[in-house]
């Protein structure tokens, strides 16, 4: 069946509004990164090092591409899965489709184990595909403007909120699982005062109050 000009037009506009929200992941993941940086104490002996910066650099793009191996590849499943949901598609299907995907990273790639992290995250993405789909259903030419159509009122920090507290449940129940060491414990920290940085940056960057 050859496509209308409304589903071409569809599509396309499909196709933007989730280039905009991948791309605000991957902005979210490199800010998380160099907030962490930030606020890590680097080894003594990176004084040492002739062109620091550029060392500092090709550190913080490791740490981007490490990052995005895991939390930007577990959001972009979601991501995929929210956009089946509105093409339209069959939503139990991508929802299928989406916890298969978890489930070969989980055996693939994760290499801490744990059946209570496991529901934690199939929890964490259930949520994510939820706010894509808003995103993804909402009008607006920019992220900002999705933003603010899809989430009226305080709902969107509700979603962060909620967000948040499984994220971290999840680090809790690592903590459990790996062991409650200094730098383990540190690490969880500091990521978790980068998210919260982070989101509170997007929230100020929303050109209207959606608080209201």
């Amino acid at each position: 069946m050859i496509p209308t000009a409304a589903e071409k037009r569809m599509d396309k506009s499909l196709d933007k509004k989730y280039s905009l929200v991948l791309e605000r992941e991957k902005q979210f993941v490199k800010r998380v990164v160099y907030i962490m940086r930030a606020h890590t104490q680097p080894p003594w002996w990176h004084m040492l090092i002739p062109f620091r910066f550029l060392f500092e650099h090709m550190a913080r793009k490791r740490d981007v591409r490490a990052f995005s191996a895991t939390h930007l590849y577990l959001k972009q499943i979601a991501l995929s899965a929210a956009r089946w949901d509105v093409e339209p598609g069959d939503p139990a299907a991508s929802g299928r489709q989406m916890q298969a995907r978890l489930r070969d990273y989980w055996l693939h790639m994760q290499t801490v184990k744990s059946g209570e992290i496991y529901e934690y995250l199939s929890e964490w993405m259930e949520l994510l595909r939820s706010h894509y789909h808003r995103l993804l259903k909402a009008s607006g030419k920019n992220y900002q403007t999705l933003l603010q159509n899809a989430y009226p009122s305080s709902e969107y920090r509700d979603f962060l909120s909620r967000l948040t507290d499984l994220e971290r449940k999840i680090d809790r129940s690592l903590l459990l699982v790996q062991g409650k060491t200094d730098t383990i414990s540190a690490f969880i920290q500091n990521k978790q005062n980068a998210f919260a940085k982070v989101r509170e940056r997007e929230l100020r960057e929303t050109h209207k109050n959606i608080d209201q």
